[in-house]
């Protein structure tokens, strides 16, 4: 569990630092390393949880979107990758997990200020609930909650995706 938590914060890092740079300047606010992979250890361990990612020969390199009880939390896909279709091919697959287990919508928060990723969310169904939060890393930008009528028939993730589901 531990070499799989740290390959994925290693992958979201990479992902938000590209990412999210203007709202998070590196300079001023470091990456919560290690807040990053406790968290990402309980996501692991968690049984409601499954975190699907894309991988080039065996190697996490490619995505990561972990999914919960009606949460699909922020997909991280290395960007690298960006604009291959990647991040989208996780998202349906994410989708179809909880459609798969009878949820009939998701929830997900994105940065107010991540305009590719609202575009990304909205060009595939997700709208604004007017619900917001602030982010509890510095800056403390503000978050927007979307949600997402499932089930989504975008038709079968032809990447090869492996599902680690959480165990104890």
């Amino acid at each position: 569990m531990t070499a799989d938590a740290h390959a994925l914060t290693g992958l979201q890092r990479a992902s938000c630092l590209a990412a999210y740079g203007h709202i998070f300047p590196p300079d001023l606010h470091s990456f919560p390393i290690e807040a990053t992979k406790e968290h990402r250890r309980q996501t692991l361990t968690v049984h409601e949880e499954t975190t699907l990612v894309a991988k080039r020969e065996g190697v996490l390199e490619r995505g990561s979107s972990p999914t919960g009880p009606t949460i699909s939390t922020p997909l991280f896909v290395a960007p690298g990758e960006w604009g291959k279709g990647i991040g989208g091919q996780l998202h349906d697959a994410a989708d179809h997990d909880l459609a798969s287990r009878g949820f009939e919508r998701c929830y997900l928060w994105v940065v107010e200020k991540n305009h590719r990723a609202r575009r990304f969310y909205e060009a595939r169904g997700s709208v604004s609930d007017d619900r917001t939060d602030t982010s509890r890393f510095p800056p403390d930008p503000r978050l927007l909650a979307c949600q997402l009528e499932l089930p989504v028939d975008r038709g079968q993730a032809t990447l090869m995706l492996t599902g680690w589901q959480g165990s104890e």
